[in-house]
Protein backbone atom coordinates (compact mmCIF):
# COMPACT_ATOMS: atom_id res chain seq x y z
CA UNK A 1 0.00 0.00 0.00
CA UNK A 2 1.64 2.94 -1.26
CA UNK A 3 2.00 5.52 1.64
CA UNK A 4 2.09 9.71 1.40
CA UNK A 5 5.55 11.40 1.17
CA UNK A 6 6.37 14.38 3.38
CA UNK A 7 5.08 16.62 0.79
CA UNK A 8 1.27 15.27 0.05
CA UNK A 9 0.77 15.67 3.49
CA UNK A 10 1.31 19.16 3.48
CA UNK A 11 -0.54 19.69 0.71
CA UNK A 12 -3.18 18.24 2.28
CA UNK A 13 -3.46 20.19 4.92
CA UNK A 14 -2.52 23.75 4.17
CA UNK A 15 -6.00 22.43 1.40
CA UNK A 16 -7.92 21.97 4.54
CA UNK A 17 -6.57 25.02 6.77
CA UNK A 18 -8.19 27.00 3.36
CA UNK A 19 -11.43 25.66 3.70
CA UNK A 20 -11.73 26.87 7.65
CA UNK A 21 -13.59 30.24 7.31
CA UNK A 22 -11.79 32.62 9.60
CA UNK A 23 -14.06 34.43 12.39
CA UNK A 24 -15.63 37.43 11.46
CA UNK A 25 -15.26 40.61 13.79
CA UNK A 26 -19.62 40.15 14.59
CA UNK A 27 -19.17 36.98 16.15
CA UNK A 28 -15.84 37.94 18.27
CA UNK A 29 -18.41 40.84 18.91
CA UNK A 30 -21.01 38.26 20.29
CA UNK A 31 -19.29 36.40 21.90
CA UNK A 32 -17.91 39.46 23.84
CA UNK A 33 -20.95 40.24 24.44
CA UNK A 34 -22.05 36.89 25.95
CA UNK A 35 -19.24 36.89 28.20
CA UNK A 36 -20.25 40.40 29.46
CA UNK A 37 -23.82 39.38 30.25
CA UNK A 38 -23.10 36.55 32.13
CA UNK A 39 -20.93 38.17 34.35
CA UNK A 40 -22.31 40.02 37.48
CA UNK A 41 -23.62 43.65 37.19
CA UNK A 42 -22.18 46.33 40.06
CA UNK A 43 -25.11 47.61 42.13
CA UNK A 44 -25.54 51.11 42.29
CA UNK A 45 -25.20 53.43 44.82
CA UNK A 46 -28.55 53.42 45.80
CA UNK A 47 -29.22 49.79 45.27
CA UNK A 48 -26.49 49.18 47.89
CA UNK A 49 -28.19 51.53 50.07
CA UNK A 50 -31.95 49.90 49.71
CA UNK A 51 -30.64 46.75 50.46
CA UNK A 52 -28.41 47.72 53.19
CA UNK A 53 -31.68 49.10 54.87
CA UNK A 54 -33.38 45.82 54.22
CA UNK A 55 -30.94 44.10 56.02
CA UNK A 56 -31.02 46.29 58.99
CA UNK A 57 -34.54 46.33 59.23
CA UNK A 58 -34.86 42.35 58.76
CA UNK A 59 -31.96 42.79 61.70
CA UNK A 60 -34.38 44.98 64.14
CA UNK A 61 -37.58 42.73 63.50
CA UNK A 62 -35.50 39.22 64.72
CA UNK A 63 -34.41 41.08 67.28
CA UNK A 64 -37.69 42.37 68.90
CA UNK A 65 -39.53 38.89 68.40
CA UNK A 66 -36.38 37.61 70.38
CA UNK A 67 -36.96 40.17 73.58
CA UNK A 68 -41.07 39.46 72.99
CA UNK A 69 -40.56 35.59 73.31
CA UNK A 70 -38.40 36.45 76.48
CA UNK A 71 -41.20 38.74 77.84
CA UNK A 72 -43.80 36.59 77.02
CA UNK A 73 -41.54 33.44 79.29
CA UNK A 74 -40.79 35.56 82.09
CA UNK A 75 -44.78 36.22 82.25
CA UNK A 76 -45.46 32.96 81.76
CA UNK A 77 -42.92 31.67 84.63
CA UNK A 78 -43.94 34.78 87.09
CA UNK A 79 -47.46 33.88 86.50
CA UNK A 80 -46.39 29.71 87.53
CA UNK A 81 -44.25 30.44 90.24
CA UNK A 82 -46.84 32.59 92.08
CA UNK A 83 -49.97 30.00 91.32
CA UNK A 84 -47.64 27.80 92.76
CA UNK A 85 -47.43 29.63 95.71
CA UNK A 86 -50.77 30.72 95.74
CA UNK A 87 -51.73 27.71 96.63
CA UNK A 88 -50.62 27.36 100.15
CA UNK A 89 -51.41 31.17 100.97
CA UNK A 90 -54.49 32.83 101.97
CA UNK A 91 -56.27 34.78 99.05
CA UNK A 92 -59.55 35.64 101.31
CA UNK A 93 -59.64 39.52 102.27
CA UNK A 94 -60.16 38.35 105.35
CA UNK A 95 -59.18 35.37 105.73
CA UNK A 96 -61.32 32.77 105.12
CA UNK A 97 -60.39 28.96 104.18
CA UNK A 98 -60.76 27.91 100.62
CA UNK A 99 -63.78 25.69 100.51
CA UNK A 100 -65.86 29.20 101.22
CA UNK A 101 -66.62 31.14 98.15
CA UNK A 102 -67.02 34.73 98.58
CA UNK A 103 -70.06 36.45 96.76
CA UNK A 104 -70.51 39.19 98.72
CA UNK A 105 -73.82 41.34 98.64
CA UNK A 106 -73.77 44.47 97.05
CA UNK A 107 -73.73 47.26 99.93
CA UNK A 108 -77.00 48.22 100.50
CA UNK A 109 -79.28 49.60 103.73
CA UNK A 110 -81.89 46.00 103.63
CA UNK A 111 -78.98 43.22 103.66
CA UNK A 112 -75.81 44.68 103.86
CA UNK A 113 -75.22 47.93 105.48
CA UNK A 114 -72.10 48.01 106.25
CA UNK A 115 -72.27 48.34 109.73
CA UNK A 116 -68.70 46.76 111.76
CA UNK A 117 -69.28 44.01 114.12
CA UNK A 118 -68.74 45.28 117.58
CA UNK A 119 -67.73 41.37 118.21
CA UNK A 120 -68.03 37.90 118.12
CA UNK A 121 -69.45 35.94 120.62
CA UNK A 122 -71.69 33.26 119.11
CA UNK A 123 -72.52 31.45 116.23
CA UNK A 124 -75.90 31.27 115.61
CA UNK A 125 -77.67 28.46 112.76
CA UNK A 126 -80.18 29.01 111.05
CA UNK A 127 -82.18 26.96 108.44
CA UNK A 128 -83.89 28.80 104.99
CA UNK A 129 -87.29 28.10 105.48
CA UNK A 130 -87.30 27.77 101.36
CA UNK A 131 -87.41 23.52 100.66
CA UNK A 132 -85.19 22.88 97.69
CA UNK A 133 -83.16 26.35 96.93
CA UNK A 134 -79.71 26.33 96.92
CA UNK A 135 -77.22 28.37 98.35
CA UNK A 136 -76.78 30.75 95.15
CA UNK A 137 -80.32 31.43 95.45
CA UNK A 138 -80.66 32.48 98.94
CA UNK A 139 -77.65 34.46 98.38
CA UNK A 140 -79.50 36.13 95.72
CA UNK A 141 -82.52 36.62 97.27
CA UNK A 142 -80.48 38.84 100.01
CA UNK A 143 -78.97 40.73 97.32
CA UNK A 144 -81.99 41.76 95.25
CA UNK A 145 -83.72 43.46 98.65
CA UNK A 146 -81.51 46.47 97.86
CA UNK A 147 -84.19 46.75 95.95
CA UNK A 148 -86.77 47.86 97.65
CA UNK A 149 -86.55 51.62 98.28
CA UNK A 150 -90.39 52.98 97.80
CA UNK A 151 -91.46 49.71 99.33
CA UNK A 152 -93.86 50.55 102.47
CA UNK A 153 -92.87 47.65 104.74
CA UNK A 154 -89.28 46.67 103.49
CA UNK A 155 -87.40 43.62 104.33
CA UNK A 156 -84.08 43.60 106.10
CA UNK A 157 -82.59 40.18 105.94
CA UNK A 158 -79.31 38.45 105.08
CA UNK A 159 -76.47 36.16 106.65
CA UNK A 160 -73.08 35.45 106.69
CA UNK A 161 -72.90 32.53 105.39
CA UNK A 162 -75.38 30.73 103.39
CA UNK A 163 -74.40 26.55 103.07
CA UNK A 164 -76.38 24.86 100.36
CA UNK A 165 -77.57 21.05 99.76
CA UNK A 166 -74.52 19.57 98.30
CA UNK A 167 -72.51 21.15 100.90
CA UNK A 168 -71.44 24.46 98.84
CA UNK A 169 -70.48 27.37 101.33
CA UNK A 170 -71.01 31.12 99.99
CA UNK A 171 -70.19 34.01 102.49
CA UNK A 172 -72.33 36.89 101.92
CA UNK A 173 -71.58 39.28 104.50
CA UNK A 174 -67.95 39.56 105.64
CA UNK A 175 -67.35 38.16 109.11
CA UNK A 176 -66.79 41.71 110.10
CA UNK A 177 -69.72 42.97 109.40
CA UNK A 178 -73.33 42.76 110.59
CA UNK A 179 -75.60 40.61 109.01
CA UNK A 180 -79.77 41.10 109.50
CA UNK A 181 -80.04 37.38 110.90
CA UNK A 182 -80.05 37.19 115.07
CA UNK A 183 -82.25 39.93 116.32
CA UNK A 184 -80.46 41.13 119.24
CA UNK A 185 -77.71 39.71 118.46
CA UNK A 186 -76.59 40.92 115.41
CA UNK A 187 -73.80 42.99 116.29
CA UNK A 188 -72.04 40.49 118.25
CA UNK A 189 -72.86 37.05 116.32
CA UNK A 190 -72.18 35.79 113.09
CA UNK A 191 -75.14 33.57 111.32
CA UNK A 192 -74.80 30.48 109.23
CA UNK A 193 -78.16 29.75 106.62
CA UNK A 194 -78.85 26.26 105.98
CA UNK A 195 -80.25 24.85 102.86
CA UNK A 196 -82.30 21.92 102.84
CA UNK A 197 -84.14 19.59 100.81
CA UNK A 198 -88.08 19.34 102.04
CA UNK A 199 -90.84 20.54 104.51
CA UNK A 200 -88.75 18.65 107.66
CA UNK A 201 -85.86 21.05 107.73
CA UNK A 202 -83.41 18.08 107.95
CA UNK A 203 -79.94 18.54 106.59
CA UNK A 204 -78.62 16.70 104.24
CA UNK A 205 -75.06 14.76 104.89
CA UNK A 206 -73.39 17.13 102.82
CA UNK A 207 -74.69 20.03 103.99
CA UNK A 208 -74.32 19.08 107.70
CA UNK A 209 -70.56 18.21 107.47
CA UNK A 210 -69.81 21.73 105.57
CA UNK A 211 -72.04 23.19 108.53
CA UNK A 212 -69.23 21.04 110.87
CA UNK A 213 -66.55 22.64 109.19
CA UNK A 214 -67.46 25.85 108.71
CA UNK A 215 -68.75 26.58 112.59
CA UNK A 216 -65.35 24.79 113.96
CA UNK A 217 -63.18 27.09 112.19
CA UNK A 218 -65.26 29.96 112.79
CA UNK A 219 -64.81 28.81 116.96
CA UNK A 220 -61.75 28.25 116.44
CA UNK A 221 -60.88 31.77 114.34
CA UNK A 222 -62.30 33.87 117.34
CA UNK A 223 -61.52 31.43 120.08
CA UNK A 224 -64.64 30.08 120.62
CA UNK A 225 -66.34 26.48 122.15
CA UNK A 226 -69.55 24.44 120.56
CA UNK A 227 -71.11 26.35 123.94
CA UNK A 228 -71.14 29.64 121.78
CA UNK A 229 -72.98 27.50 118.80
CA UNK A 230 -76.62 28.73 119.33
CA UNK A 231 -79.69 28.26 117.13
CA UNK A 232 -81.83 31.41 116.03
CA UNK A 233 -84.45 29.31 118.42
CA UNK A 234 -82.47 30.34 121.47
CA UNK A 235 -82.48 33.70 120.77
CA UNK A 236 -86.09 34.58 119.48
CA UNK A 237 -87.53 31.15 119.91
CA UNK A 238 -88.30 30.76 116.30
CA UNK A 239 -88.48 27.34 115.34
CA UNK A 240 -85.10 27.40 113.64
CA UNK A 241 -83.21 25.70 112.37
CA UNK A 242 -86.89 23.04 112.44
CA UNK A 243 -85.52 19.52 112.37
CA UNK A 244 -82.54 20.62 115.45
CA UNK A 245 -85.22 22.62 117.41
CA UNK A 246 -87.60 18.96 117.30
CA UNK A 247 -85.00 16.82 117.86
CA UNK A 248 -82.75 18.33 120.86
CA UNK A 249 -80.89 14.87 120.53
CA UNK A 250 -79.61 16.25 116.85
CA UNK A 251 -78.48 19.51 118.11
CA UNK A 252 -76.67 18.06 121.13
CA UNK A 253 -74.91 15.55 118.94
CA UNK A 254 -74.41 18.64 116.12
CA UNK A 255 -72.59 20.56 119.09
CA UNK A 256 -70.55 17.72 120.11
CA UNK A 257 -69.37 17.24 116.46
CA UNK A 258 -68.50 20.63 116.26
CA UNK A 259 -66.28 20.50 119.64
CA UNK A 260 -64.44 17.92 117.83
CA UNK A 261 -63.31 19.35 114.65
CA UNK A 262 -62.70 22.38 117.32
CA UNK A 263 -60.26 20.56 119.24
CA UNK A 264 -58.66 19.13 115.79
CA UNK A 265 -58.18 22.68 114.90
CA UNK A 266 -56.42 23.69 118.17
CA UNK A 267 -54.14 20.30 118.20
CA UNK A 268 -52.84 21.39 114.77
CA UNK A 269 -52.62 24.98 115.10
CA UNK A 270 -53.92 25.45 111.65
CA UNK A 271 -56.35 28.20 110.29
CA UNK A 272 -58.38 26.03 108.21
CA UNK A 273 -59.34 22.70 108.74
CA UNK A 274 -58.40 20.74 105.85
CA UNK A 275 -60.97 17.62 106.36
CA UNK A 276 -64.22 17.68 108.44
CA UNK A 277 -64.14 15.75 111.38
CA UNK A 278 -66.10 12.52 111.24
CA UNK A 279 -69.48 12.92 112.44
CA UNK A 280 -71.97 11.04 113.91
CA UNK A 281 -74.45 8.45 112.12
CA UNK A 282 -76.90 9.90 114.48
CA UNK A 283 -76.37 13.25 113.51
CA UNK A 284 -80.15 13.96 111.93
CA UNK A 285 -79.22 14.23 108.42
CA UNK A 286 -80.61 12.98 105.16
CA UNK A 287 -78.57 10.98 102.47
CA UNK A 288 -77.35 13.27 99.90
CA UNK A 289 -76.67 12.10 96.16
CA UNK A 290 -72.95 13.08 95.44
CA UNK A 291 -72.69 12.21 92.12
CA UNK A 292 -75.85 14.88 90.83
CA UNK A 293 -76.45 16.96 93.74
CA UNK A 294 -80.06 15.73 94.17
CA UNK A 295 -81.54 14.73 97.70
CA UNK A 296 -82.75 11.06 98.60
CA UNK A 297 -85.77 12.80 99.77
CA UNK A 298 -88.56 11.84 96.50
CA UNK A 299 -91.04 14.63 97.48
CA UNK A 300 -88.56 17.24 97.71
CA UNK A 301 -88.50 20.02 95.67
CA UNK A 302 -85.54 21.17 92.95
CA UNK A 303 -85.68 25.10 93.17
CA UNK A 304 -83.21 25.87 90.85
CA UNK A 305 -80.97 28.89 91.92
CA UNK A 306 -82.79 31.05 88.39
CA UNK A 307 -86.41 29.68 89.84
CA UNK A 308 -85.74 31.02 93.08
CA UNK A 309 -84.73 34.44 91.71
CA UNK A 310 -87.84 34.66 89.80
CA UNK A 311 -90.13 33.95 92.40
CA UNK A 312 -89.05 36.43 94.54
CA UNK A 313 -90.38 37.18 97.96
CA UNK A 314 -93.16 34.28 97.58
CA UNK A 315 -90.05 31.44 97.27
CA UNK A 316 -88.07 33.04 100.22
CA UNK A 317 -91.25 34.52 102.05
CA UNK A 318 -90.48 32.65 104.86
CA UNK A 319 -86.89 33.66 104.73
CA UNK A 320 -87.95 37.20 105.35
CA UNK A 321 -90.31 36.28 108.27
CA UNK A 322 -88.09 34.41 110.30
CA UNK A 323 -85.34 37.05 109.59
CA UNK A 324 -87.53 40.36 108.94
CA UNK A 325 -87.46 40.81 112.52
CA UNK A 326 -83.50 41.47 112.55
CA UNK A 327 -82.60 45.02 114.50
CA UNK A 328 -79.45 46.05 116.12
CA UNK A 329 -79.33 47.87 119.75
CA UNK A 330 -77.29 50.34 118.41
CA UNK A 331 -79.32 53.77 116.99
CA UNK A 332 -78.13 53.49 113.79
CA UNK A 333 -79.32 49.72 112.86
CA UNK A 334 -82.27 51.00 114.53
CA UNK A 335 -83.17 52.93 112.46
CA UNK A 336 -82.22 51.37 109.50
CA UNK A 337 -84.92 48.68 110.74
CA UNK A 338 -87.14 50.14 111.72
CA UNK A 339 -89.85 48.69 109.58
CA UNK A 340 -88.35 45.23 110.35
CA UNK A 341 -89.64 43.98 113.48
Amino acid sequence: MPTDTKDERNVRRSRTGAQRPAASAGQRAGTSAGQRKNSPRRMTKKERQRLHRKRVIQVWIRRIVVILILILLIILIVLGVRKLFSKSEKVSAYGLPDYVTEEYLDVNKYSRPKVPLLSVDSIVIHYTANPGTDAEANRNYFNNLANQDGVENPTYASSNFVIGIDGEIIAAVPIDEVAYASNQLNETSLSIENCHPDETGQFTDATYQSLIKLTAWLCHHYGLTSENVIRHYDVTGKACPLYYVEHEDAWTQLKADVQTEINRLNAENVASGDAAASVSETNGTVASEADNGSTAESGSEDVSGTDAENTGASKAESVSNENADSESVSAELQSQQSGAE
